[in-house]
C-alpha cells in the first residue's frame, strides 16, 4: 500500500464495511495541532477561533494538554487545567514567572535578530505590553 505521509486519517474498507478515522478520536503525542473551532469565542472578549492544542505525555505515559488561543489584539492565552477548573493565563506571564529576567531579554530570545520582519517583533512588543496589565515591573525591568 501507498500511503500519504501528510494524511491524518482517511477511509478504509474492512469486511466490505466503509470505516472512517479521524485525528480527533486520539490526537498525536507531542504533536502541535492547529485549530479552528468557533465555540473558542465563548472564552472571552477578543478571542478568536484559532488554536494550537499540544497533547504531552511523558514516558510513565501521564498525559496534559496544552491549548493556546490567538486573541484578537495579537495576544496569545494559554488554556491550563488544574483541578477540573480552566485557566486562561497570557503566555507573557508564564514566561516571565518561569524565568526572572527583563523584557529585553525575552523580546531578544524570540525576535533573535529579526528585528526587519515586523510581524514578529510587533507581536512581542504586544504581548510584552499586554503582561504589564497583569503585573508590576520588576526592578530588573526599571533599569
Amino acid at each position: 500500500l501507498k500511503e500519504d505521509p501528510n494524511e491524518f486519517g482517511g477511509y478504509f474498507i474492512q469486511n466490505g464495511i466503509e470505516k472512517v478515522i479521524r485525528m480527533l478520536v486520539i490526537p498525536k503525542r507531542n504533536y502541535p495541532l492547529a485549530i479552528y473551532r468557533t465555540s473558542y469565542m465563548n472564552r472571552g472578549v477578543n478571542y478568536t477561533p484559532y488554536a494550537v492544542q499540544l497533547k504531552s505525555v511523558r514516558e510513565d505515559l501521564v498525559s496534559q494538554s496544552l491549548t493556546m488561543h490567538y486573541i484578537s489584539d495579537g495576544n496569545i492565552s494559554a488554556r491550563i487545567m488544574y483541578r477540573k477548573q480552566e485557566f486562561l493565563i497570557p503566555v507573557i506571564v508564564i514566561l516571565k514567572a518561569l524565568v526572572e529576567t527583563t523584557d529585553r531579554q525575552i523580546y531578544d530570545k524570540i525576535v533573535k535578530g529579526q528585528t526587519e520582519k515586523s510581524e514578529i517583533s510587533d507581536r512581542v512588543e504586544i504581548f510584552i505590553r499586554a503582561c504589564l496589565l497583569y503585573t508590576s515591573p520588576s526592578p530588573r525591568d526599571r533599569q
